[in-house]
Formats: C-alpha cells, sequence, structure tokens
C-alpha cells in the first residue's frame, strides 16, 4: 500500500505514524526517513515504542550507509566541500580562455557559486550534457545559451577532474537507487516517510524505489487536499510528484488519509488559526471571539520586540512554564544575532541559537590570515596588528597594547618593524629627550618585539622559498606549531571546560580540526600546484571562510531561537514569531542562481527543469510563516516593528494581516518601554529601570538595590551622570597622590587652573590618544626654543661667525635627537618645513644680535632650572597652613643689567611659538603667572647664583612663531627692518627700561616713551612685591584644591581662552558639550 497521510499542523500526522510503526513492527522490519534534523528526537521516541528494535530510524544519507553496507561501496574516497571549491578553481582558471560567458570569472566568491550551483544540478538531475544540448537548440544572440554552454563545458571537466581521484557524495541517491534497481532490499519492509515538505529529483527516485520494493510506504504531508492557500499549493505540488514516483514505481494506487481536525492545541483560537492560517481568502473564515492566547505585538524596532519577547518569557516561567517548552522563530536567525540573544542575555534567560557560527572573525583564523597577509605584503602595520589583537602569539595583552600603541604612533611597517635597528623614538610622540617612563617603555617593547617578529621572519623567508600548495601548506602548519597554539587552544578548551561554558569549549576543538581538515584537502586536491603565496592564501580562505561550525545546546532547559527555514523538532508550546515584518518574514523573493526566471523558462521548454523557480520560492515563504504560526500548542507571540534600525518606516507582513482577517477582535499591543510596574523583569534588566525610571516605581527600585550586594556598587557609580561636571578623588586617594610637600610644575598646574578634569586625565591617569604621532605646534615650538637657545647662546658668548651656519648646527643636533637620522634622510615634507623654521629662526637670530649690540640687558642664562641641583635655582617660598608648594620650572632666557649704583636687575625672557599677549587681569584668574613666578623665584633666591641681591626688572615675552616677523618697505639705507611681537610686564623704571631699549621706540620692549599716561604694561616695585602676595594666594588655592582631589569639569573659559579647543581629553570629557 502507498499512502499519503494528510492533515494540517497539529492534526496528529506524526501520532498515527508512531502508532502504526508500532504495528508494523510486530511483522517486520520498519524504516521511518526523517529530515537530519527531526533524526535524535525521532530516535528517541521510537526507543519507546514496543518493538523499537525492529525499528530503524534513517535519514537518506544513513539509508545509502545502510545499503551500501549490504550491497558494496562503502569504503569510497568522497571528496569534501573545500576540495571541491579547489577542484573547481583549477578548472575555471585551466578552462577560462576557451569561455565565452564566465571567461573573465576568477573570483573565489564565483567558484563558490559554480560549486553550489553543480550540487544542486546534480541532485535534481541536470547533467552537463544537457546544458550543452539545450545550449545547441537556443538562439545564438540569447545570453542564456553562451551561459548554458559555458556551465555545460566547465561542469563537465569539474566532473571528470573528481572522478579521476574521488567519488562525489552528491551522487551517493543516484549510486544508491543503482544498487537498489539490481537488489530487493525494501522486500518485506513498511517504510514510513515523515516530516518532509518536498524532495530533490535523486530523492524522488530514491522513493519510487521504496515504493516498488516495500511492502508499504506511508508519507506524511503537512496539507489537507482541496486548501488552496500558497503553503497548501507548495505541499500539493510534492503529493503530485510523489505521485508520479508511484506511478514509475508501478503502484499508481495511492491512497490519501486525510486527519482532519487537530489535536495538539489548548486552545480553540489556536486551532482555528492552524487549520485557516493558510487559506487564500481568509475572510472567509472568521473566530469571532476573542483570542486569549494568541498575542499581537507592534514595537519601535527589533530590539524592543525582543524586550516585549523577554519579558513575556519572563512571566511565564515565573508562572511556572519551562523554557525548554518555548521556541523564538525569526525568518533568519544569522540577522538576528546580537539583538535578540543580546536582550535575552540581560534578562538572564538561557537559550540556544540555532545557527552556525561563521569563522571567518575567530582568533585561530584572523592569526592564520593576517600572519599569511602580513608576510605576503611587507609587513604593514595594519596586518601586523590584526596579528596581534588574535591573543595567540605568545605576548600578553598588555604587551599587546603598548606594541599596537606604538605601531600606530610611528606609522611602522617593513623593516622598522622586524629590522635590527632598535626603536628610539619615544612612546608619547616627538621629543628630543626621553622620560625615565619612556626608557622603560622602550625596553619592554625591545622584548616584545623579538617574541613577536622573529617567528614571524623566518615563516616570512621561508614563505618566499615555497612553491607548492603543500609546501606552503607544511609552513603554515610548522608555524603554529612552534607559535604553541595547539597548547594555547588547549588552555582555552579546558577554560572553557571549567566555567561550565562547553559550547566555547567544543568550537575551539572543531575549529582546530577545520583547519588541520583544510590543509588535508589542499594538499590532497592542489598538492603539486604552484602558486604563489597570496594565491595560497586565498585558496585557504575559500574553504575556511565558508565553513560553518555546529553548536550543541549546553542546557537542557534554555529557550532555542530557529530560523524559520528549520524545522523545529519536537512541539513546543509556547512559540514567539518576531520580525513579521513585509519583505522580511514571510521574505522578499529575488532572482538567485546563474539564470534569470526567463531564462530558466526557455531551459525548461528544452527539458531543463529548475526546482528553485521564484513562483516555488514565494510557496516556501508563505509556508515556513504558517508553519511557525501553527507550531505552538498553548500560546503564540506574534511582534512586528514600526522602524527598522536605520530609521526607515516599516510596515507589517502579510502574516500580521491574515491574523488580523481571522481575529477581528485581536488588539495589537503598542509595547512602549514607558515606567510600568509589568516591565519589572529580571535582576539585571530591572536595574536599568531603576535607572532610568524617576518616580515611585524608580524610588522603590532604586531602594531595592541599594540593599543587594551585587548591585549597590554598581548604583553608587551609576547615578554619576557621564556629564557629571562635579567630581573628586577620594580623600585616601588623594593623600596617596599628592601626600606631604607638593612638587609640581607651573605648566602642570596651569593645566589644573585651565581644567581640573583635563589635568587629572593627563598627568594622573596619563591618558594617551592613540593616533599617530603628528609634528604639532607643540614640536614646531620645540624645534625653534632648540636651535634659538643655542644659536642665540652662542652670539651672546661672542659668536661673531655665519648665524644661519650656527643654525642649521643647532637643528641638525635636534632631528639627530628626535628622529635619530641625518637631515637628508628625512621626508621632503620634513625638509621643507625645517628649512623654513631655520630661516625665521636666523632672522630672529639676527635681531636678537642686534639688540645685545644696543641693550645693557645682556643674556646670562639660557634654559635655567627653577628647582633643586648643583645648578638650579630654588623656587619661591609657597606655603601655608594647608599646603606647601614647590613649582619647578626652566626659564628660556635671563638676562643681568648691573647698575652704576651696583645693584642687579634681573629681566626673565621666554620665547613664544604661538600668540601671546601678557595681561595683567589674566593673573588674579591664576593665568599668565609662570614667568612672574620665575621671576619672583630669582628675586627670592638669586642671590646665591648671581653674588648679589636681585631686583625684578620684568618678564618679556617674544613672539618667534614664522608669521610674527614682518617685512617693511625699505629704508634710505636699503635694509630691512624686522619687528617682532612682544609683551610682558616692566619695572616702571626710566633708567631701566631705557637699559632695555635706548631709544624706548618699542623696537625691543613693548614700551615708547612718548604717549600719555602710564603704560599698561609697567608697574612699580611696590606694586609688583604686592602682586608677588597675590600670585602666591593663588597658587596655593589651586594647589589646596588639588592636594583635596577636586576634579571638576568645568573649563575656565574667557574671552580670550578656551580649553576645550585643543584638548585631547575631550572624547572622555564630562563637560556634556563634547
Amino acid at each position: 500500500m502507498i499512502g499519503f497521510v494528510c492533515g494540517a499542523s497539529g492534526s496528529g500526522k506524526s501520532e498515527w505514524v508512531y502508532a502504526r510503526m508500532a504495528e508494523a513492527a510486530e511483522s517486520g522490519p520498519v524504516f521511518l526517513l526523517v529530515p537530519d534534523r527531526e533524526a535524535v528526537a525521532a530516535e528517541s521516541r521510537v526507543a519507546e515504542l514496543p518493538g523499537a528494535g525492529n525499528i530503524d530510524v534513517v535519514t537518506f544519507r544513513r539509508l545509502c550507509n545502510y545499503i551500501f553496507r549490504r550491497y558494496g561501496g562503502l569504503c569510497a574516497d568522497y571528496i569534501g566541500p573545500g576540495a571541491k571549491k579547489l577542484v573547481m578553481y583549477r578548472v575555471l582558471t585551466a578552462l577560462s580562455p576557451a569561455l565565452s560567458e564566465y571567461g573573465g570569472a576568477h573570483g573565489f566568491g564565483f567558484v563558490g557559486k559554480l560549486t553550489e550551483a553543480r550540487s544542486e544540478m546534480y541532485q535534481n538531475k541536470i547533467t552537463p550534457g544537457e546544458l550543452a544540448r539545450v545550449s545547441d537548440m537556443l538562439d545564438s544572440d540569447l545570453p542564456v545559451r553562451a551561459k548554458a554552454a559555458d556551465l555545460g563545458v566547465i561542469f563537465a571537466a569539474f566532473d571528470r577532474e573528481v572522478a579521476a581521484r574521488w567519488e562525489d557524495p552528491d551522487g551517493i541517491l543516484s549510486k544508491a537507487a543503482a544498487l537498489l534497481r539490481e537488489n530487493d532490499f525494501f522486500a518485506g519492509c513498511t517504510v514510513f516517510i515523515d516530516s518532509f515538505t518536498s524532495f530533490s529529483a535523486q530523492q524522488y527516485d530514491l522513493i519510487s524505489l521504496m515504493m516498488a520494493g516495500a511492502e508499504h510506504v506511508y508519507i506524511t504531508l503537512p496539507y489537507l487536499p482541496g486548501d488552496d492557500g500558497d503553503a497548501a499549493e507548495l505541499i500539493a505540488d510534492t503529493a503530485r510528484r510523489l505521485k508520479r514516483a508511484a506511478q514509475r514505481a508501478g503502484r499508481p494506487d495511492v491512497q490519501e488519509i486525510s486527519l482532519r481536525g487537530v489535536k495538539r492545541y489548548q486552545s480553540d483560537e489556536l486551532a482555528f488559526l492552524s487549520e485557516h492560517i493558510d487559506d487564500a481568502a481568509s475572510a472567509r473564515a472568521i473566530f469571532w471571539g476573542t483570542p486569549r492566547n494568541i498575542r499581537l505585538v507592534r514595537a519601535v524596532n527589533v530590539f524592543a520586540e525582543a524586550e516585549a519577547a523577554a519579558l513575556d518569557i519572563s512571566r511565564r516561567v515565573r508562572g511556572g512554564a519551562r523554557y525548554r517548552e518555548m521556541a523564538v522563530i525569526v525568518r533568519d536567525a544569522a540577522a538576528a544575532q546580537g539583538i535578540v540573544d543580546a536582550v535575552f542575555r540581560k534578562y538572564e534567560i538561557p537559550y540556544f541559537l540555532s545557527d552556525r557560527v561563521e569563522i571567518s572573525e575567530k582568533p585561530l583564523v584572523k592569526l592564520i590570515f593576517s600572519a599569511l597577509s602580513t608576510c605576503e605584503r611587507g609587513f604593514r602595520g595594519e596586518d601586523v596588528i590584526s596579528y596581534i589583537k588574535t591573543g595567540l602569539t605568545g605576548i600578553t595583552p598588555d604587551e599587546g597594547n603598548l606594541l599596537e600603541n606604538y605601531i600606530v604612533k610611528w606609522n611602522l611597517h617593513g623593516k622598522k618593524l622586524y629590522g635590527d635597528d632598535e626603536w628610539n623614538m619615544s612612546p608619547a610622540g616627538y621629543s628630543s629627550s626621553l622620560a625615565k617612563a619612556d626608557i622603560e617603555a622602550l625596553s619592554r617593547l625591545s622584548h616584545i618585539r623579538r617574541r613577536v617578529f622573529s617567528p614571524l621572519k623566518a615563516f616570512s623567508a621561508a614563505l618566499r622559498e615555497a612553491k607548492t600548495v603543500k609546501m606552503y601548506a607544511t609552513l603554515l602548519f610548522d608555524f603554529l606549531s612552534d607559535l604553541g597554539v595547539p597548547e594555547a587552544l588547549k588552555e582555552k578548551t579546558e577554560a572553557a571546560h571549567a566555567r561550565e561554558d562547553f559550547s566555547a569549549a567544543a568550537e575551539t576543538v572543531q575549529l582546530w580540526n577545520v583547519f588541520c581538515s583544510a590543509l588535508d584537502q589542499l594538499v590532497v586536491s592542489c598538492g603539486d600546484m604552484e602558486v604563489p603565496a597570496s594565491e595560497f592564501s586565498q585558496m585557504l580562505q575559500m574553504i575556511l571562510f565558508e565553513t560553518d561550525i555546529g553548536k550543541i545546546p549546553t542546557s537542557v532547559d534554555e529557550v532555542t531561537i530557529f530560523s524559520a527555514s528549520q524545522a523545529v523538532p519536537g512541539h513546543p508550546k509556547y512559540v514567539y514569531l518576531l520580525g513579521v515584518n513585509e519583505g522580511i518574514f514571510p521574505q522578499r523573493v529575488g532572482e538567485n542562481g546563474f539564470f534569470s526566471e526567463y531564462e530558466k523558462g526557455l531551459l525548461e521548454k528544452q527539458g531543463v527543469v529548475f526546482a528553485d523557480r521564484a513562483e516555488r520560492r514565494v510557496k516556501e515563504e508563505s509556508y515556513y510563516f504558517c508553519r511557525a504560526a501553527s507550531l505552538a500548542s498553548d500560546a503564540l507571540f506574534v511582534s512586528f516593528s514600526h522602524y527598522s534600525l536605520s530609521g526607515t518606516e516599516e510596515r507589517e507582513s502579510v502574516g500580521v494581516k491574515r491574523i488580523r482577517a481571522l481575529f477581528p477582535a485581536l488588539v495589537t499591543d503598542d509595547f512602549e518601554l514607558s515606567e510600568r510596574l509589568d516591565l519589572i523583569e529580571g535582576r539585571t534588566a530591572s536595574f536599568e529601570r531603576a535607572l532610568s525610571y524617576s518616580g515611585n516605581l524608580g524610588r522603590a527600585l532604586r531602594e531595592y538595590y541599594e540593599k543587594d550586594p551585587v548591585f549597590a556598587e554598581k548604583l553608587k557609580y551609576a547615578k554619576l551622570p557621564l556629564s557629571a561636571q562635579s567630581s573628586r578623588l577620594t580623600p585616601a586617594c588623594a593623600e596617596e597622590l599628592f601626600g606631604g610637600r607638593l612638587t609640581t610644575s607651573y605648566s602642570r598646574l596651569e593645566t589644573y587652573i585651565k581644567c581640573r578634569f583635563s589635568y587629572f586625565c593627563t598627568y594622573e591617569l596619563k591618558l594617551q590618544d592613540s593616533l599617530p604621532a603628528g609634528y604639532e605646534a607643540v614640536d614646531i615650538g620645540n624645534f625653534v626654543h632648540m636651535v634659538l637657545e643655542k644659536t642665540v647662546k652662542w652670539i651672546a658668548q661672542g659668536g661673531d661667525g655665519d648665524i644661519e651656519e650656527r643654525a642649521k648646527d643647532a637643528a641638525r643636533e635636534y632631528i639627530l635627537s628626535v628622529f635619530h637620522e641625518e637631515p637628508s634622510a628625512l621626508s621632503g615634507r620634513f625638509r621643507h618645513l625645517f628649512d623654513a623654521l631655520v630661516r625665521n629662526a636666523v632672522r630672529f637670530a639676527a635681531r636678537f644680535r642686534k639688540e645685545f649690540e644696543v641693550s645693557e640687558f645682556q643674556p646670562r642664562d639660557f634654559e635655567l632650572v627653577i628647582g633643586k641641583g648643583e645648578d638650579a635655582v630654588l623656587p619661591m617660598h609657597l606655603e601655608s597652613e594647608n599646603v606647601s608648594v614647590d613649582l619647578r620650572g626652566k626659564i628660556d632666557r635671563v638676562d643681568i643689567y648691573l647698575d652704576g649704583d651696583g645693584k642687579l636687575y634681573v629681566r626673565v625672557v621666554d620665547y613664544k611659538t604661538g600668540s601671546k599677549t601678557f595681561d595683567i587681569q589674566n593673573v588674579k584668574l591664576g593665568l599668565d603667572i609662570q614667568m612672574l613666578l620665575y621671576l619672583f623665584s630669582l628675586w627670592e633666591n638669586g642671590e646665591i647664583r648671581y653674588g648679589k641681591p636681585v631686583v625684578p626688572a620684568g618678564v618679556l615675552y617674544v613672539g618667534v612663531k614664522p608669521e610674527a616677523v614682518e617685512r617693511s618697505t625699505e629704508d634710505k639705507d636699503g635694509d630691512v627692518q624686522e619687528k617682532m611681537q612682544a609683551s610682558g610686564l616692566f619695572l616702571d623704571n626710566e633708567q631701566i627700561l631705557r637699559a632695555m631699549d635706548p631709544a624706548l621706540e618699542g623696537e625691543f620692549i613693548p614700551v615708547k616713551a612718548k604717549g600719555n599716561g602710564k603704560g599698561k604694561n609697567l608697574i612699580g616695585l611696590e606694586a609688583l612685591s604686592d602682586l608677588k602676595r597675590e600670585v602666591t594666594q593663588t597658587v596655593l588655592r589651586y594647589a589646596s584644591e588639588m592636594k583635596r582631589g577636586l576634579a571638576d569639569a568645568r573649563p575656565l573659559v574667557t574671552k580670550d581662552i578656551n580649553p576645550c579647543q585643543y584638548c585631547k581629553m575631550r572624547p572622555v570629557c564630562r563637560t556634556g558639550t563634547n
């Protein structure tokens, strides 16, 4: 008997099959043929039946194995999927010149597409010969003719290559069918075929032979004859094909066993939904009651959909349901990764995402290809960084971060990475001197560098000598072994087992096995093929990147997330359909494969029939939705989004419209994350509510979490918003940083004055950006300072030679100390920059020479240290009840003048490459006091150095940036007069002022004798003493705040000053404006 067991979802088809199997097992052998995914569940269920020993649960592949065991063919050498791609690649490369349509197609993606197409055609019995035949019958001007002809040639050559060394697993059904035609394998057997919706041409042939040989064959079909929906039409087409198979078997009398009514469902509305969800005109059937077990939810986006589902799941579990009784179904589980699973983790819902793992981003795979890329492409920095980040290179994460930052900072690549020259550039950027921390970092980097680049350098050299695929494969395996990768992966596996992450442990083991298998396939299929290293890498990618790793459930009680195209094993009580939007679920169908729908139609007229026509795929999409909507026995949850994640408006799908038409009383729930008690589920998820809710519910939640030992600390810090401006260190932390006498530089103190938060980030946390080292304004300033300091010092000591030559010597000395190479070795951009800067410095130095010739103030010290040390001047006394401070620093130049009365006057000079105008009003804010502090230090403690009491004469800021040089019109002598921007504060004493600038015409200091009133940059000695006390109090006030740990993000902004403008801490700023 040939019987079709027909019925809607939940009608009891599988129960009918298992009952009949138990009866049939009493009188003879029984086979139950199920899809691969159903095999384990079917075996468990069969084991409970009487006569189970006489029942074999098989898949098509397992059935072939049984047949081969009995009649031969079991020990065939089958080609693997990776080797198939490699053979196809070789074939395509060889045939390319002779192809008309695909002669220029060489990409590995195209090779994968060809391999997949060959398998589909094989399974549907479309031979290369048929493609060649129909190409001859088509009009020559039709593109489909050239396509069919080329594919026929490619596939014929591919089949020959495979047949010469292997058997193709795509042909095992045909091979088994050939054996069945010669033998009575199914004689006296009863065969049950359950849970299929369609079959390939090869499978129909095998089923036909079952029908011919078995005593009884029963096939379940999830529809009722006469149903007229798209899903029903899909199954009806399968039924028609099965009837033709029965006719070929000589058994045309097929009995249809229709199971009407539904048994699975616990409510009338779910039974009604299963019966009518596929109605072509669903308005004919209406459920007039109010459905209590179907919930329709509209959410803002997919994250909100997942949130609504998670809340529903949590409530049901709290009410006694089990996670394993629930299934979440989306159209594409891969697209749901990072959304549904992330929300479920937040709600502490155990889940299993029923999809395969993409391995291209796994550390082992990234290590392999980043190592190959590094060697192939000459050690590019980005390739090396990818290699380091895999965590499998034998260095710690901290060491990897240090190395990465250094590579990025100095844009290192090629021999600069692996060569023998020592790294001596400062990890902080351009600098003529190295701090102790920089020296220690360079020493550490040297050790890390050797450990990372020694194996890579050896691997690179070996790759250059290799020629064949086998040689490359051997070198790669040895490289990973020498690197200790197998041992590292073993440690990762053991660690995963220790934390009971069995899925991660299994995945790590599978990864190594997949890699080894890929190398085996490469060597077997192309071992003697001579290719460059880059092509070997691409061949390996072709195998690995298209390999998925299966996951297994890690718990007996967890929610499973499925793709709608997958059969869901068992009978879940609660089903959640997410993302039921137009074009998404059911999915929009487009063109696929090598032929368009029109071209497939032309080929079908010539006898080449394709199973994947668009019309059929539309019906498949409808079936996937109807099947998913009919799965739940107790409750169904259906949700759709109003907006996509990109913000575009979305529409509900036809599936939602069908459900609405069937249930007019069903109310759509607009899900919003408002402040409601029913949204409180799970400690982690509700913690977010505690932070965002402002009403009574929020206060109650916060009171709860304040008593929770796990969340109390989190709540404490979460209350501080990211943009909170007020902040301070704990007393203990402040004491650890600043206990005792506070020693700092004024530049650091000024940073603190301008912005406390920036100070702590920069100097205490030592945060640094990871940007490449750029030669910025501060570096230009350092260069100009050094050249001027050495050149002007030479002039002051009586040097009367060529200023330009002396400036060039100073520039070379700087370049050697910073760049560690001769100026001629620098890039053209740097040479041009430094040449321009030297020219400007020469003009400034010449201007200083002219000043020294007429001024009575002469340079006495250059780069004088204010601080402690043998050749330093002690800083001024800064002390109060709460704090004592030592402010250290360095003065660019100290000029002295001894008047006729023997008094020693001192002037502090500071070179400024930026715009600088001294403003006495800024002193009250704590700004513009650096040079004053240096002057006051000399006033207090300069006698020890200069042998006489010191009288402060003032501070002079000299602008020496290139833009500060102005060329006036030529004077009567034809000379060019140069003026420099200058500002400062000077002792209000004409004798002293004329000692600085005899003419007092503003040439050397910004003071002129003519004019009305006193200059704003003049001050009397008594007023200067008052200013000293004011500066002292200002410094002590800010120092006290620093010692107390005040770290507010409140920058000091004036009309001329905005510390935020160039602040490197902007990415972490808490002002709320960045």
